[in-house]
């Protein structure tokens, strides 16, 4: 049997060795990134009124799926509310039927991460009926 020798460039077989090697710190900096940009900002409470109100937050990442998680206890928010607006890096979302004159408590989540305020929710309360 004959061997057929093919004659490979150093600099091509250094090159492929270099991109195998970096790839992973590569997608690790991208993925670490990503994430930094995920988080959200300059979080509004507005329109407050009897039985809705509107919030919206910053998010700069593209690839973040972000909604309200709220309740009445601070420590068990069980309703969930979608983003139904996004406008440049703006997120809004309204949240209705809610109770006149009540105090809620409420997170944005981000890709599965709860955020507040120093790891506690934020609060709005409605206008009360009078």
């Amino acid at each position: 049997m004959k061997y057929i020798r093919i004659h490979v460039p150093k600099i091509f077989l250094f090159l492929s060795v270099l991109v195998i090697f970096l790839a992973p710190f590569y997608y690790f900096h991208l993925a670490k990134n990503q994430k930094e940009l995920c988080v959200p900002s300059n979080v509004k409470v507005s329109d407050i009124q009897r039985n809705s109100v509107t919030i919206s937050w910053d998010i700069r990442g593209k690839q973040c799926s972000s909604y309200i998680k709220y309740g009445f206890n601070r420590k068990n928010l069980d309703q969930f509310a979608a983003v139904q607006t996004v406008q440049g890096d703006t997120h809004i979302t309204q949240l209705t039927h809610l109770n006149a004159g009540e105090k809620y408590y409420f997170v944005v989540v981000v890709n599965n991460v709860s955020y507040g305020k120093e790891g506690m929710p934020l609060s709005f309360t409605t206008l009360s009926r009078f």
